[in-house]
């Protein structure tokens, strides 16, 4: 594991496909948990669980404070956890109450066995013998769907209210199960493995987005491969609230300011061109639309920033798209209320070919493309490197215009599957990437003198 430091970004190498990202809670130093797998060349089935080696990778950034320059100076890996449940598909950290002077916080991880351990992280000593410790600990609880029945867990929820004693799960066969952490019941609890209050079939098909409401632990929102977005009250699951039936959904975050949803689609291939999609329950403020387009790409994430009314998209293509609503957007269709900007944007370097790096476009339809077929991780990156070109300067000249489609014959090195925004107060201007090649990559956006002192202002 290495990591650098290149235009306001910190570059992180993990040695293995970034699929669960997700930032502690907390406001002195900042630290990342990351879940990358073991090997770029796994292959899972969605009819079977995986059980096996797996590791959270625990990164420290340091002091991330949003009224001066970052510099990332402080980037390291502090320890690894080491766990026999698999590749971890999602991570998601207890939002508040679980921090003292001895542990940074519970940690719940979505497992290919279908289990999801809860693990106490421990703060990392000031000063260790050992620079990059691994440790295996046992999980304090660990989650499971029954004693019988196992699906792999793609996706958890954690309750945004107290006193958080509620956690959701999807699983790849349409499942959506309820864990009370606080539940005494000798029925649902055997030692250390807590069994779900209720479970329901929510989708038909895998669980591709799941979050809970930010104001009630009794709402959710799921999506699925089976082109259904549903909104549930989990006081009555035999029918949802609300339900649009429209994309290939892969991803959906609640928004706290905007009275809805925002979606990652999938459909570039198919239906049209949309890519982010808002969705409000029972279309009360506006039916469905789109807020990004015209993106030559699937979007595989999507995160939200309550702090600055954004959202984070990465695609396919490794391209990362920033979003920010300017006020709520009340009128359909009115481009005005919205700033879209591309911050990343990664292109295969051959090394075979002269002068390779000085074309532009490549892989668009009409130009010559140097790419020959690479079907492997081994056979990638032994003739490919990956040139990063960023842009996280907002509120200046576009500089970056959206990259070329993904190249189905060669291994997806630069595929974006993970994006995090940093959710705490010291550290809301950054966001944290997960690339297939291993790759984390944590940058800072730099605003403009103006919009920097009104950040500054209110922080202060």
């Amino acid at each position: 594991m290495n990591n650098t430091m290149v235009n306001h970004a910190a570059f992180i190498f993990c040695g293995g496909p970034i699929f669960a990202l997700g930032w502690a809670p907390g406001n002195n130093r900042q630290f990342l948990a990351i879940g990358a797998h073991l090997s770029m060349s796994d292959f899972y089935q969605v009819s079977s669980t995986c059980s096996g080696p797996g590791n959270i990778q625990i990164w420290s950034f340091g002091d991330l404070a949003n009224t001066k320059q970052t510099s990332f100076v402080g980037t390291r890996l502090e320890y690894l956890i080491c766990h026999d449940f698999g590749g971890a598909w999602a991570l998601e950290w207890c939002p508040v109450g679980c921090q003292n002077d001895k542990r940074m916080g519970l940690l719940a991880v979505a497992s290919a066995s279908g289990s999801i351990p809860l693990f106490s992280v421990p703060q990392p000593k000031a000063s260790s013998e050992i620079r990059f410790p691994a440790c295996k600990p046992q999980p304090v609880l660990i989650l499971e769907l029954g004693p019988y029945e196992k699906y792999q867990c793609t996706r958890i929820s954690w309750s945004k209210v107290k006193p958080h004693r509620t956690i959701a799960g999807g699983f790849v066969n349409g499942y959506i199960a309820l864990w009370d952490l606080l539940s005494t019941s000798s029925l649902l609890r055997r030692g250390k493995i807590l069994y779900p209050f209720k479970v329901f079939q929510a989708h038909y098909s895998i669980i591709t987005g799941l979050m809970f409401s930010p104001m009630s632990d009794t709402h959710l929102v799921s999506c699925a491969h089976d082109k259904f977005l549903k909104y549930w009250d989990l006081k009555d699951t035999t029918a949802p609230q609300s339900k649009n039936w429209r994309n290939l959904s892969t991803d959906v975050t609640w928004l706290q300011h905007w009275m809805t949803c925002a979606t990652a689609v999938d459909n570039i291939y198919s239906a049209g061109e949309s890519t982010m999609i808002f969705n409000s329950i029972r279309d009360f403020v506006y039916e469905p639309q789109s807020f990004i387009a015209n993106v030559d790409s699937s979007a595989l994430s999507i995160s939200g920033n309550d702090w600055l009314n954004a959202v984070a998209l990465s695609y396919d293509n490794g391209q990362i798209n920033l979003a920010f609503g300017r006020r709520q957007p009340l009128v359909s269709h009115d481009d005005r209320k919205k700033y879209i900007k591309v911050v990343m944007e990664p292109h295969l370097y051959n090394f075979e070919v002269k002068g390779y790096e000085k074309q532009t476009n490549i892989g668009k339809e009409g130009k010559e493309c140097a790419l020959v077929d690479c079907v492997s991780y081994e056979e990638a990156v032994g003739k490919y490197g990956i040139h990063f070109k960023t842009d996280f300067k907002m509120g200046y000249r576009e500089e970056l215009k959206g990259n070329a489609p993904n190249h189905i014959h060669i291994y997806p090195l630069i595929a974006a599957n993970k994006v995090c925004w940093n959710p705490n107060i010291n550290g809301f201007l950054n966001l944290a990437i997960g690339y297939q090649s291993g790759f984390v990559i944590v940058p800072r956006l730099i605003f403009a003198p103006q919009d920097q002192e009104k950040i500054d202002d209110v922080l202060s």
